[in-house]
Order: structure tokens, then C-alpha cells, then sequence
């Protein structure tokens, strides 16, 4: 299994019962597959960045930029990772 894999769909083969189209695969995954856990990650990563930052602001906390930074970023991948399972097909 590949990172990233390139499938060929079966246009129009007689006892086929793939895909009709081409497509990618990410680990295994359909990458179309993978875009709502993607958006939904990246959309809760940066709101949980702008919380940090305006409190960072008021004055309510005291980290760096660069830990908040980090922070947002940590949860984003494993609130990605916690959805992406979700998002494959169980044959």
C-alpha cells in the first residue's frame, strides 16, 4: 500500500464491479472521501486558533504565538485522525 495510488476506473469492462472512474487513494482511502473529515479538522483547528489568539489579546493568557500555533495544529490533525476512520467504506 502507497501513500498516494492512482486506480484505474472500469470504463465500460463487461463484469467489472469497481469504480467507472479513475481516482486517488490516501492510505488506502478514496481521497474524495477524506475531504469532509479534512475540512472539518482544518475548520475546528483554526476557530480553536482564533479563541486562543483573541484571548492571547485580552490578556487572559500567556503563551507565544508559535504554542498556540502548535496547539491548533495538534488538535486539528488528531481531530482528523479520530474522523477519518469514520469516512471508510466497510466492505
Amino acid at each position: 500500500m502507497g501513500i498516494l495510488r492512482f486506480h484505474q476506473g472500469c470504463q465500460n469492462v463487461v463484469g467489472c464491479m469497481g469504480p467507472r472512474e479513475d481516482f486517488y487513494t490516501l492510505f488506502g482511502t478514496e481521497i474524495r472521501l477524506l475531504t469532509v473529515p479534512a475540512a472539518v479538522s482544518l475548520i475546528l483547528g483554526l476557530v480553536l486558533f482564533g479563541i486562543l489568539y483573541f484571548f492571547k489579546k485580552k490578556g487572559k493568557i500567556h503563551f507565544p504565538l508559535y504554542i498556540i500555533i502548535i496547539i491548533s495544529v495538534v488538535v486539528a490533525v488528531l481531530f482528523f485522525r479520530l474522523l477519518a476512520p469514520l469516512a471508510q467504506v466497510q466492505y
